[in-house]
């Protein structure tokens, strides 16, 4: 073990310094004890404190990380490098307010320092701040035109739907850097989202070259299958990661979906499930399961499903749709047991009751019918009448034999055995002057 004495005494020797990098690779928990040693009797050690920092960052112990960089913005106040440190820190901590204003003092230093306009390009992106993101990123790439700039770009392109510019963005990145993965990930997905398995395919295999087990990628992959109808290699993609990691949210979901995709619905509810007890919110899963148990035909949990769905639109960017798919799956749901609605348009009738001349022989029957689905039958006195759509409603029209008639019976009947029927009785006038 390295003596912490020794580095109390060598606390400015840069070899002391580097000697405890060395350590923190081996032997992370030894490192921080000869450091927390040495900082005892040298507090102030600029050298000490940015070694501790960092590995506090390594370790992913932000808060500690961002103690020991307070402490050197207090003791290098000018320095950009030291403010964006912080800032970064403070991000990861989840000090979101904290870390613009470190950030912000960091581009004031130096208004060209783009790590500093990163990181804020990065928290905008997690505070759903999309157009803000943009501007900064775009702001970014007149200083500093580097792959990740161009990734923040097409993140924050993505994420507001601009799928071409998003995709040119990303396509700049890897031409810049070929193994930067994410970006790889990302144009395979953003593939997908535009029905482009084949782009899909080779930019997730792409990203497979460079890491072959990682996830994002494997899941990117099999949606190209997926639009391939190649659901068995893109359910066994997606079931790999789920061995490896059986809480991946994503890969549930997706191999939920293509569980749906080939009647498998038992399958494709029970990792819903999985994946709305890990996101209990996720809109797209409640929706998924409740159309899963739609199609095994129990309509309680599908229309509970969907009633939940609008109970928690609100809290989403995309609440109007969530809306509309919701209230018109409820609405499909629920239509099975809405009778066709009929209009008797001619001739006029009073209370079920036609009034006809003592002579008349033929009467010209026209109506109007109300019904989200398609019509089976219409019959007039068991007569076959044809109807036709007209906007967002059915009409008829029929001529029809009064002979040895006393009343006329109308029965519609729509795609799913609803039926309504109408009986109107004829009154002639003769029968009234007697």
């Amino acid at each position: 073990m390295f003596c912490a004495c020794v580095l109390t005494a060598r606390a400015q020797d840069v070899d002391s310094v580097l000697y405890i990098i060395e350590m923190l690779k081996d032997s992370p928990e030894s490192a921080l004890f000869n450091l927390n040693q040495a900082l005892i009797d040298n507090p102030d050690s600029e050298e000490l404190l940015r070694v501790r920092a960092d590995a506090y960052e390594n370790l992913k112990q932000f808060d500690k990380a961002v103690e020991d960089y307070k402490a050197l913005t207090v003791l290098l106040p000018d320095d950009e490098t030291m403010w964006y440190l912080l800032g970064r820190n403070q991000f990861l901590n989840g000090e979101l307010a904290d870390a613009m204003r470190s950030l912000n003092r960091s581009t004031g230093l130096n208004p060209r320092f783009f790590p500093a306009f990163h990181t804020k390009t990065e928290i905008l992106l997690h505070q759903n701040q999309y157009d803000a993101a943009l501007r900064v990123s775009d702001s970014t790439l007149r200083i500093a035109v580097t792959a990740k700039t161009y990734f923040l770009q097409g993140e924050a392109n993505r994420r507001l739907g601009l799928w071409q510019r998003a995709q040119w963005a990303f396509s700049e990145v890897v031409r810049i850097d070929k193994g930067y993965i994410e970006a790889h990930i990302a144009l395979a997905n953003i593939a997908a989202n535009q029905n482009k398995p084949v782009e899909a395919l080779e930019a997730a295999e792409a990203a497979l070259a460079i890491n072959p087990d990682m996830n994002e990628a494997l899941i990117a992959r099999s949606r190209g299958f997926a639009l391939l109808n190649d659901f068995y290699n893109a359910i066994e993609d997606v079931s790999y990661v789920i061995t490896l990691y059986p809480d991946n949210a994503e890969a549930r979901f997706w191999r939920a979906n293509y569980f749906s995709s080939t009647n498998r619905y038992a399958e494709a509810i029970s990792d819903f499930e999985h994946v709305l007890r890990i996101e209990p919110n996720n809109w797209k899963a409640i929706a998924g399961r409740a159309d899963a148990y739609a199609n095994t035909g129990n309509k309680a949990v599908a229309l509970e499903g969907y009633r939940n769905l609008l109970a928690i639109a609100e809290n989403f960017n995309e609440k109007n749709a969530i809306i509309l798919l919701a209230n018109t799956q409820l609405f499909e749901l629920q239509r099975e047991n809405r009778p066709p609605a009929l209009t008797l348009i001619e001739p006029e009738s009073i209370n079920f009751g036609i009034t006809l001349e003592y002579d008349t022989r033929t009467i010209t029957i026209r109506g109007i019918i109300q019904d989200e689905s398609p019509i089976q039958s219409l019959t007039i006195n068991g007569q076959n009448i044809p109807v036709i759509v007209v906007d967002e409603h059915f009409e008829f029209v029929a001529l029809i034999s009064l002979e040895n008639l006393e009343e006329i019976k109308i029965e519609v009947s729509d795609v799913y055995d609803n039926t309504t029927v109408a009986n109107y009785l004829l009154i002639r006038l003769a029968e009234l002057s007697e």
